[in-house]
């Protein structure tokens, strides 16, 4: 039973992480995509958890972004989501001492995303520059929201230290452009209906104000 869902995200098939596996197991996924009566919202490669100046970003700005969007498009999305590289711990949280070096590198991204027909959304990470929501979105703003959106992840902020994730996103409601649902709740991930995250009022008011992008269950 589908109970209501209309879509899915791509995060990772059999053979490995989107898009790093083969075009024959992409082309089935989305044939079994398409026979369940679903579509697709959006594709997580996964880029960017690593050291900004890590060898494996020149391959990921040269081949793994255009085969991510290339295949983005095939499923019929054009979203992509990426992370802002691994963080320095002695930050604190909602840092604005984001290097240099990560902002150009995030507008890199975005740049050959929009150029291969696709929109690029920085999901606030714990582990990464964007730990909370308003950490991403100062990163976002830095970049250009015109050119990199946020995907906004309250659990990954509790998750990073923030305790007041409703209040985060009344700073930064405005450059929402996709978000990620779970809780957080005893130094771990938790079911939705119990956590840190206040969830009935989050969906409350991201339908006051306008938002009709995707709540994408994480499970």
């Amino acid at each position: 039973m589908r109970r209501g869902i209309t879509h899915v995200e791509v995060r990772s098939l059999p053979g490995g992480r989107f898009p790093a596996v083969s075009d024959a197991e992409i082309e089935e996924f989305i044939g079994m995509v398409s026979a369940a009566g679903l579509a697709v919202s959006g594709v997580s490669p996964g880029f960017c958890k690593c050291d900004v100046e890590d060898e494996q970003v020149a391959d990921a700005l040269a081949t793994g972004l255009p085969r991510a969007c290339e295949w983005a498009l095939k499923m019929g999305t054009d979203m992509v989501s990426c992370f802002a590289f691994d963080r320095d711990d002695s930050e604190p949280i909602h840092s604005t001492n984001v290097p240099e070096l990560v902002i150009q590198r995030l507008g890199e991204m975005a740049d050959i995303t929009a150029a291969h027909g696709c929109r690029l959304v920085l999901e606030n990470e714990a582990v990464c520059w964007g730990a909370t929501g308003l950490e991403a979105a100062h990163i976002c703003r830095a970049v250009g929201t015109e050119r990199l959106g946020l995907l906004w992840d309250p659990g990954n902020s509790c998750m990073a230290g923030s305790r007041a994730p409703l209040d985060e996103y009344a700073q930064l409601k405005d450059i929402v452009s996709h978000v990620h649902c779970k809780n957080f709740a005893d130094g771990g991930w938790s079911l939705m209906e119990s956590g840190v995250v206040d969830w009935p009022a989050q969906v409350r008011a991201l339908e006051d104000d306008g938002y009709d992008g995707f709540l994408v269950i994480e499970t």
